[in-house]
């Protein structure tokens, strides 16, 4: 699954160089993301290879590798398009992730047997219902919540920008803004083990969130950028905090043979997040200020904090898991 994933995005990304429609493009860029998902497929991968002990620290490379590939690849591709035109620009990339594809394929080992015809297996709903019970539901709503305030504020953040700096400057400004947060996440992505080892996952996690939520806070007060960038980056570290956490409780709360689809669903639930979160945070830009869009998103996560509290049994999940 991971290598399909990989190499029908690289093909995908390969033909929009090739693609001279609108419309056919957005046609192109809908397959491609309903046939790939190769993040999903790698992390489900990991979680059903790597030993159980060692999943966090597993988790925290793979989430370190997404957050430099993100920031990076816009990087690379900007520099690209500018040396070798856009059409190439696209063609490399395709084969980047071909590639990628290929080295999986060759190297990742998995022990994987086809179970026997006739075996009676869980179907898609069920392993969906999995989803909707216990603790993997409150870890989704927290992930979903989480990705509503953290996709959110980015738009807001560079109109903030943009007051403060000019519009001329703005969105130079904002790109680098933004890189120093993915770089500061990667920092908290990485102590993420340590930390976990060292206080427990609950901790880690309330911590983390609250100091995300807190980091809202200085944002929408902030009169200059270098105001507005350390508390990104002090944000940035929460947040990186908090994915291999939520990655890795999920992992741990599900059975080997429902881990994908799991991992899918949380997944769909944060990309819905991430979508809803702009829309509803420019409203309330639109309709009171910049400043209370990021208060908007701290309250966001105040409920995420009381789940964290109350409804996050961590060591049922480590007892069932062992």
């Amino acid at each position: 699954m991971v290598v399909r994933a990989m190499i029908v995005s690289g093909f995908g990304i390969s033909i929009a160089a090739f693609v001279r429609d609108p419309t056919l493009l957005l046609l192109v860029v809908i397959f491609r993301g309903l046939a790939a998902a190769p993040g999903t497929a790698a992390m489900s991968l990991i979680s059903t290879t790597v030993p159980q002990e060692s999943l966090t620290r597993y988790v925290s490379y793979m989430q370190a590798a997404f957050v430099l590939g993100m920031s990076g690849g816009p990087v690379l591709g900007g520099l690209l398009v500018g040396i070798i035109g856009m059409q190439a620009t696209f063609a490399i990339g395709g084969a980047i992730s071909v590639i990628a594809g290929l080295l999986v394929l060759v190297f990742a080992e998995e022990n994987f047997e086809r179970p026997a015809t006739g075996i009676s297996r869980p179907s898609a709903l069920e392993n969906l219902a999995a989803v909707a019970t216990g603790p993997i539901l409150v870890l989704v709503l927290l992930r979903t919540v989480l990705w509503m305030a953290g996709n959110g504020s980015v738009p807001i953040m560079t109109l903030q920008v943009q007051d403060l700096v000019g519009t001329q400057a703005a969105a130079a400004t904002a790109g680098l803004i933004q890189g120093l947060f993915s770089a500061t996440a990667v920092f908290g992505i990485i102590g993420t083990p340590w930390l976990v080892a060292r206080y427990g996952f609950q901790n880690v996690l309330l911590v983390a969130t609250l100091g995300f939520a807190l980091m809202f806070v200085p944002q929408g007060l902030a009169h200059n950028v270098v105001v507005l960038s350390a508390a990104r980056m002090a944000q940035g570290v929460f947040f990186g905090l908090i994915g291999p956490s939520i990655q890795t409780l999920v992992g741990l709360s599900t059975s080997t043979e429902r881990r994908a689809t799991v991992y899918g669903a949380l997944a769909t639930f944060t990309g819905a997040g991430g979508g809803i979160g702009p829309i509803a945070l420019g409203a309330v830009a639109a309709t009171l200020s910049l400043p209370a869009a990021f208060f908007a998103a701290a309250l966001l996560v105040l409920p995420v904090i009381y789940l964290i509290l109350t409804r996050l049994d961590v060591p049922s999940i480590l007892q069932n898991s062992s």
